[in-house]
């Protein structure tokens, strides 16, 4: 019984705590609560097993097979047929520095449903202002022109998301990204430059 009567207060206390923000219209922290309390599917399966078929039960044991396997699908052998290259177009892409519009776009189109990245930043915090995108834009000046980031930009967050088939294999995974917001904004705005080039280049063809 007194299991039955904390669980009560406590979503008797969440349910207090969403009216208080539902009243004002804040609706991104009752997103955040809704999110934070909502039940969640497990997607992938504790138990694994080794190349062999053999079963592994420990953690450790277990990252280190997550780890084994994602290196693998990263890391695959060159074809030996040789590249021939056919597009003789010249490169005309935008390099100049990144710009507070362009950036400002990138944030825009974040999709707010999206799992947190290494950094733990929601991608709905960078939205809070022009002071923010005007920090972002100083930052990735920095990167751009000195064509180099700190090491913590290249950690990602790699979820395993079930397909089909058995789940103790590895190979019955496709692996989810979570980028921190930095890296996101970056890659989105490489993406479109690279996009609005390949384009240009179809239309004159």
């Amino acid at each position: 019984m007194g299991l039955k009567r904390d669980q009560n207060q406590w979503w008797k206390a969440k349910a207090q705590e969403l009216e208080k923000v539902f009243a004002p219209g804040n609706s991104r922290t009752l997103f955040c609560i809704v999110q934070s309390i909502r039940s969640r599917k497990t997607i992938f399966s504790e138990a694994i097993t080794e190349k062999n078929g053999q079963m592994i039960y420990s953690m450790e044991q277990r990252l280190k097979r997550w780890a084994e396997h994602v290196e693998e699908q990263f890391n695959q052998p060159a074809k030996n047929a040789p590249f021939i290259r056919t597009l003789k177009a010249e490169w005309s892409m935008n390099t100049q520095e990144v710009w507070y519009e362009e950036i400002q776009r990138e944030v825009n189109v974040f999709k707010h449903e999206k799992a947190l990245g290494a950094d733990g930043l929601h991608p709905s915090l960078v939205e809070g202002g022009r002071s923010l995108i005007i920090s972002l834009t100083d930052i990735l000046h920095l990167v751009w022109n000195k064509e180099q980031h700190r090491e913590k930009l290249n950690i990602l967050t790699l979820i395993p998301i079930f397909k089909k088939g058995a789940r103790s294999l590895c190979e019955n995974y496709r692996g989810n990204s979570l980028m921190n917001v930095v890296c996101k904004v970056l890659s989105g705005l490489i993406l479109r430059r690279l996009t609005n080039h390949h384009e240009r280049q179809i239309r004159d063809n």
